[in-house]
C-alpha cells in the first residue's frame, strides 16, 4: 500500500510536468546580405525551470540539439549554432555541474542560401527540468526569410513512455525475488527503528578503531578530573552540545544554499597540500616520541596548553 502511494504521487507529478509548457520558442531572421541570414531562436523559460545547453559533459542532462532540414541543399550552414551566456552551476537533479539557461536564452545560426527560399525549417530537441521533474520535448522551427517572427508550438515526447506500444521490455533474471517487494516483512526490515539500531551498533564498533579507542580514557579522565560532580556533568553536556552543533553547522548550509558545492568538505579532506602538512607534523611528533629529539615548552604555559589541547581534542 505504501509503495503504491509513492508511485501514485510520482506519476501525478510526472503528468503535471508533462501537461505544462515551461519553454516557448520564437523565431526571427536577420538579413546580413543578399544571400546571408542570421536565424535567431529565442527561448522563453518559466520561473524555476532550466533549459540545458548544447554543450554538456556526459553523465548529466540531454543537451539541446538543432537539426536543420536541408534535403534540397538550398542553403549552407556557416559554423555551428551559437548560444547566449549560460549558467554553470551544480544541478540538484543530476548531482553534477551543468550548463543551462534560466528565464531566457538565444540561439543563432548563420546561413548562406543557394536558391531563393521563403523559409528555413529546423527541429530543436531539448530537455528541461525543475527541482521535481524533467521533460523531453521538441519543436518544429520555421524561419521566415522575410524577417517576420513566429511563435513555435512544442511537441511532447515524454508522454510516449506511457503508451503501450512503447513499452520497455527487459529480460530479468531471478524473477522469483520480485515477489518479496510487497511483503510486509521486507518493509519492516527497512523501518526507521531498524536503521537506528544498525547505526547505533555501527557507532559502537567504530569505538574500537585505532583512531577512536585510545581517546576513550582521555575523554573520561577529562570529565572526571574535576572534584565537583556538577562541573563534570556540565562539561559532558557541553561536549554533547558541541558535537551536535558541529554536525549541524556543517550540514545545514547545504539545505538552503544551492550555490554551495556539496563536495567541498570532501575536497578539503582530500586536499594534497593539507594532508602533506599534517603528515609532516605527525612525523615530527613521532620522531620526538621515539627520542630522537625533545620538543620542549616553557613550564609556565605547559599545564594550560595541555588543558586547552585536551578540551580541543574532546570537542
Amino acid at each position: 500500500m505504501k509503495n503504491n502511494f509513492f508511485i501514485l504521487i510520482f506519476t501525478a507529478l510526472s503528468f503535471l510536468g508533462y501537461s505544462q509548457n515551461p519553454i516557448t520558442f520564437e523565431t526571427n531572421v536577420k538579413k546580413i546580405s543578399e544571400n546571408s541570414f542570421e536565424l535567431i531562436t529565442t527561448a522563453n523559460i518559466e520561473n524555476e525551470w532550466r533549459l540545458y545547453s548544447q554543450n554538456l559533459s556526459p553523465g548529466g542532462a540531454i543537451p539541446t540539439e538543432f537539426i536543420f532540414d536541408n534535403k534540397l541543399k538550398s542553403f549552407n550552414l556557416i559554423g555551428g549554432v551559437k548560444e547566449s551566456q549560460s549558467i554553470i552551476k551544480f544541478d540538484p537533479i543530476f548531482q553534477v555541474e551543468q550548463s543551462y539557461f534560466e528565464n531566457q536564452s538565444t540561439f543563432t545560426q548563420l546561413i548562406e542560401t543557394n536558391t531563393k527560399s521563403d523559409n528555413i525549417s529546423a527541429v530543436i530537441a531539448y530537455q528541461a527540468c525543475d527541482d521535481v521533474v524533467c521533460i523531453f520535448r521538441e519543436a518544429n522551427l520555421i524561419f521566415n526569410l522575410d524577417g517576420s517572427s513566429l511563435t513555435i508550438e512544442n511537441l511532447d515526447l515524454t508522454s510516449n513512455i506511457y503508451e503501450n506500444d512503447n513499452a520497455l521490455s527487459i529480460d530479468l533474471k531471478n524473477t522469483e525475488l520480485l515477489s518479496t517487494i510487497n511483503d510486509s516483512s521486507a518493509l519492516t526490515s527497512n523501518s526507521y527503528l531498524n536503521l537506528f539500531i544498525l547505526g547505533f551498533i555501527g557507532g559502537l564498533l567504530a569505538l574500537l578503531t585505532p583512531c577512536v579507542f585510545p581517546m576513550i580514557p582521555l575523554t573520561v579522565s577529562f570529565f572526571t578530573s574535576n572534584k565537583s560532580k556538577k562541573s563534570s556533568k556540565f562539561n559532558a553536556v557541553i561536549y554533547g552540545i558541541f558535537i551536535v552543533g558541529i554536525y549541524l553547522s556543517l550540514s545545514i548550509p547545504f539545505h538552503f544554499l544551492d550555490s554551495i558545492d556539496p563536495e567541498i568538505l570532501n575536497s578539503i579532506s582530500t586536499n594534497a597540500g593539507l594532508n602533506i602538512f599534517f603528515f609532516i607534523v605527525f612525523v615530527l611528533f613521532a620522531f620526538s616520541f621515539f627520542g630522537f629529539y625533545e620538543i620542549t615548552i616553557p613550564s609556565s604555559g605547559l599545564i594550560q596548553l595541555i588543558q586547552n589541547l585536551i578540551l580541543l581534542v574532546v570537542i
